[in-house]
């Protein structure tokens, strides 16, 4: 026997039974289900165009998903016994990050994180200039309470430093 045919003998032993029949095609996204995780592709096996339900995964879940744009191209990746699911997409219609409570959502132009409930996130440098504008005119007004009868009696505001106010966590 030739070290080929022994070593493809070794692989198709040890192998899993679904594995060494894992057949990938072409197909085209018709519609997404991002709650289920699934989206309708039309692929072309070769021999018949077929509309068939593939998952956006290879297990169903969280953790880090892609989902892909409708129109777009994938691989799709099935075998007996295994559910069939894309494998790889030529366009991304949004990405899904969940890490236990934390999630991340990013779709063109826009950043979602745990939900977006707290609003949209600051211009650090632009807020800053906007407080030491207003404190700076608080100072003025302080300085000439000091020159009025009775005086006003007050210490100056003190400007606003960048790490007063920032979270570095979290950079956009």
């Amino acid at each position: 026997m030739s070290e080929d045919v022994i070593k493809k003998a070794i692989q198709q032993i040890a192998a899993p039974a679904a594995a060494r029949n894992i057949t990938a095609v072409d197909g085209t996204v018709l519609s997404v289900d991002v709650d289920a995780r699934t989206c309708l592709v039309e692929v072309n096996n070769g021999t018949a165009i077929t509309e068939i339900t593939a998952r956006i995964s290879p297990v169903v879940g969280d953790g880090f998903i892609l989902i892909p744009a409708v129109g777009s191209g994938v691989i799709v990746n099935y075998s007996i016994g295994i559910v069939p699911y894309i494998s790889q997409f030529s366009d991304v219609e949004k990405v899904l990050f969940f890490v236990g409570e934390s999630t991340i959502e990013i779709e063109d132009g826009s950043i979602v994180i745990n939900g977006g409930n707290l609003g949209g996130l600051i211009k650090i440098d632009d807020l800053v200039n906007k407080l030491n504008a207003i404190e700076n005119k608080l100072n003025t007004i302080i300085t000439w309470g000091g020159t009025v009868t009775p005086p006003l009696s007050t210490s100056p505001m003190i400007n606003t430093q960048k790490t007063d106010i920032e979270d570095d966590k979290v950079k956009h």
